[in-house]
Formats: structure tokens, C-alpha cells, sequence
């Protein structure tokens, strides 16, 4: 809504410098704004000065992207805010993401590089770890899942090489890693093109 302002101030009177402040007075209408303004202007007492139109200055939201999740987070304080972040190839949500307390986005890509680092390392791994059930140099292990009065507990289970179970835990491990593999080839894509299209906003 656009303000209907007139400036003026008193002509007499004491001050210290001799000199009154403009006023000024806002209204919803021209109408009532020019009527006031000739009010202004035929009082012996103050001194008419001039009319504005104002349209109120709307600040539009700032928003910030973390770096590396890409969601939307605060950052009042310069960084990003700490948040969780859910990788698919861990299955579950971390207590912060590799972007917290950095600068948004907006203003920086300087954490990417760090966390495709990290990916290639861990793909790197996943494909080592692969190799070494294929040749059955390690051994295995699993957790099985017991109830005891009605309460949950785990227990780590291993399964040396020799045992007749193996192959079928091997099998399923090797899914589970190849999986994890594919999800970080994204998500590193993910970010390597995040990195490259980068613009300071």
C-alpha cells in the first residue's frame, strides 16, 4: 500500500538553535493527504514543506542452500545451520551434514571438493571390500535380531570363510555394497556438476 506523506514543521517557537524538525504525516489516500497539505499551508504556525508518495520497500526473503544436501537452511549467523542429511547408500540420517556450519551456496562452494573426496574414498573402499569377499579373504558379519521378554536385541554374528553360510551372506553383502556404490557415483556426479555450475549470488 502506497503511504501518502507531508513533510512540514513549526515556524515559531523556542528551541535551543532556533530551528524546528520537520514532521511528517502519513496517509492511506491522495485525497486526504491534500487536504491536509492545504490545512499545512494556511496555518500561520507551521511552515508546509512538501508531499511525497512512498510505496513501502518489501524485503524479499533471503534464501540459503546447503552446499551440499541443497536444502533450504538458515543461515543468520554467515553459515549454514546444522541439519541432518539422510544418504541413501547409509540408510540413515546422519546428526549433521557435511554443509552445517558452512557458508550457503549462495556465497561459497568452498566444502564440495572435501565431500567428493570423501565419496571417491568410500567408493574406492566399497570396490576393495567387494574384491575381498569375492576371494574370500575376509570373514563376514551380520547382525541377527532376537526378541528377549519382549525386548529387542542384536547380536553380531561372523561367519568365517569355511562356514556353509558364506556364499549366501557374501551374496547378499555384495548386493548391499554395489548399491551403496551406485548411490555415491550419484550423489559425487551430484556435486561435481554443483561445483562446476557454481555463481555467487
Amino acid at each position: 500500500m502506497i503511504k501518502y506523506k507531508v513533510t512540514f514543521r513549526k515556524k515559531c517557537g523556542y528551541t535551543k538553535n532556533g530551528i524546528y524538525r520537520n514532521q511528517s504525516k502519513s496517509f492511506t489516500t491522495s485525497e486526504e493527504r491534500n487536504d491536509f497539505a492545504e490545512k499545512i499551508k494556511n496555518n500561520r504556525y507551521y511552515e508546509f514543506i512538501s508531499i511525497s508518495d512512498e510505496e513501502p520497500k518489501i524485503e524479499k526473503p533471503i534464501t540459503t542452500t546447503c552446499q551440499i544436501c541443497g536444502r533450504v537452511i538458515k543461515a543468520n549467523t554467515g553459515t549454514i545451520a546444522h541439519h541432518g542429511y539422510q544418504r541413501p547408500y547409509e540408510g540413515f540420517q546422519t546428526s549433521s551434514c557435511y554443509g552445517a556450519k558452512y557458508p550457503p551456496y549462495e556465497e561459497s562452494r568452498d566444502r564440495i571438493p572435501y565431500v567428493i573426496d570423501r565419496l571417491e574414498t568410500s567408493i574406492q573402499n566399497s570396490i576393495e571390500f567387494i574384491n575381498q569377499i569375492k576371494n574370500k579373504e575376509i570373514a563376514l558379519h551380520y547382525l541377527k535380531i532376537k526378541y528377549v521378554h519382549h525386548r529387542k536385541e542384536q547380536e553380531l554374528i561372523k561367519v568365517e570363510i569355511d562356514n556353509p553360510e558364506y556364499n549366501k551372506i557374501a551374496e547378499s553383502k555384495i548386493f548391499e555394497k554395489e548399491m551403496e556404490i551406485k548411490h555415491m557415483q550419484r550423489d559425487k556426479k551430484r556435486l561435481e556438476e554443483r561445483y562446476k555450475n557454481w555463481e555467487k549470488q
